[in-house]
């Protein structure tokens, strides 16, 4: 549903050969190519990335293994009441169900290792089960690929100009996180692509300006998915909600919520009714270990600085993994995340008052609000369960879209007409230097794995 179609109407929205009357021969820069190219130099780095990355080691993949692994071999979910059991048995199945497919298609019986626990070397990967974490990793690679083209296609609901849509596909497709994300088997790739897909399911509702009591039930459903892909994307639900009172007819107002809520209920609910009824609570917490985690009264009231500095710590890691601080010291990172946050923030400050179509307005504020209300739910789940949740600066990916949305808002509305020509000069340099940037991310990225692996060899 989304996948071919969507790119071809990317690629053949906007043709600017008719627009401007410029001659129909196309060079490889023009912007009908470029979000092919753009996803192609993505899927060219996260597949170098599956290789590059020691299997096993991705973030919380032995978990994930094993997840799948009791499905594809025991035939069962993971028992969410265990308190010794797996790190991610609560999570929702839809993800580990796909990928224990692809397990039991390679017959492999090995069960993974988990290589967060392991001090002894660990034991030798079977061919057959290398086959699978292969292909796993594939698939999420596959799901990047997916994220892009709905990326690409939100742009073009919006009405961003051809001109600024090269630069707003690769910052998302080029950023290194999300490329090390999607190499590896995590269920935050499924995660990424529902909130990109829910992304363009509400901006369309904007755009449109109305909604029908038909599509808030269906909207309800599509959004009601994500309770089955992973628990942070119910941030969507507040903003969905918010769009369908806001787009409805003022007398329909309460029925399209409610068609919107109970639609929701029907899909989410029972994965949180199997939770109830196996672990005793729909939300269970969980700890992987003996971990000394203070209340969430003595850090609000001991450490408020902590609470405070998380935002900036979580964003921070977005750039620089926790695990990188052994090859780019974490005060480079803060540095550099420092400079990009202050531009930004003057950035859309600037824009935020500009003119433009009557929906450019409660789309800022739409795709703002979501990202506080998934950056105040990391924040929760940090306070409340884990502080160490505060350097896992992937949990944000799930918000990019709507951070794609916001900066696209804000961008000045340029013409076409001869735009492309004055913008098409800088590009091949600044998608340049990108790629150089990635693949210096990366040598050090496969320096340290090589590193790790003789390691633990």
């Amino acid at each position: 549903m989304w996948g071919i179609p969507i790119l071809g109407e990317v690629m053949a929205t906007h043709n600017l050969a008719e627009a401007t009357g410029e001659p129909r021969e196309l060079e490889p820069w023009h912007p009908r190519y470029l979000p092919a190219v753009i996803i192609a130099v993505y899927a060219a780095f996260a597949l170098f990335a599956t290789w590059a990355i020691r299997l096993d080691y991705g973030p919380d993949e032995p978990h994930h293994l094993q997840y799948a692994y009791e499905i594809a071999v025991d035939g069962r979910l993971p028992d969410p009441s265990d308190p010794t059991g797996n790190l991610v048995r609560t999570h929702p199945p839809i993800y580990y169900l796909i990928v224990a497919g692809i397990w039991r298609a390679t017959g492999a019986r090995q069960a993974p290792t988990d290589t967060e626990a392991a001090v002894e070397p660990h034991q030798p990967i079977s061919p057959r089960a290398a086959l699978a974490r292969r292909l796993m990793r594939g698939f999420s690679v596959l799901l990047g690929c997916l994220t892009l083209v709905v990326v690409a296609r939100i742009l073009v609901v919006i009405g961003v100009a051809p001109a600024w849509r090269p630069f707003l596909l690769a910052a998302f497709g080029l950023w290194p996180l999300f490329q090390w994300i999607s190499s590896v088997v995590s269920n935050d790739n499924i995660a990424i692509l529902f909130s990109a897909i829910a992304c363009l399911a509400v901006v369309s509702r904007l755009r449109a300006g109305s909604t029908t009591l038909k599509q808030a039930a269906l909207l309800g459903l599509l959004i009601g998915l994500g309770a089955w892909a992973k628990r942070p994307t119910l941030f969507v639900v507040p903003i969905a909600a918010w769009v369908v009172f806001a787009t409805s007819p003022n007398d329909r107002r309460a029925a399209g919520l409610a068609c919107f809520g109970l639609a929701f209920l029907a899909i989410a609910a029972w994965w949180h009714v199997y939770l109830y009824f196996t672990a005793g609570s729909p939300f269970p917490k969980f700890h992987a270990e003996e971990w000394d985690q203070r209340s969430a009264w003595e850090l609000i009231t001991n450490d408020p600085a902590i609470i405070a500095w998380m935002p900036v710590e979580l964003a921070c890691h977005a750039w620089v993994p926790d695990w990188a601080g052994a090859i780019i010291p974490m005060a480079v990172g803060r540095l550099v995340f420092a400079a990009l946050a202050v531009l930004f923030v003057a950035g859309i400050v600037k824009a935020w008052r500009s003119r433009g179509e009557a929906f450019l307005g409660p789309l800022r504020w739409t795709s703002l609000v979501g990202i506080g209300v998934l950056v105040a739910g990391i924040m929760h789940y940090s306070i409340t369960v884990d502080i160490r949740a505060t350097i896992c600066g992937r949990y944000l990916l799930s918000g990019a879209p709507w951070l794609v949305c916001l900066v696209a808002a804000c961008l000045p509305r340029v013409k076409t007409s001869g735009a492309w020509h004055h913008v098409r000069r800088y590009l091949p340099v600044v998608l340049g230097a990108w790629v150089l940037f990635d693949v210096a991310w990366w040598i050090l990225v496969q320096t340290m794995y090589e590193t790790l692996g003789r390691m633990v060899s």
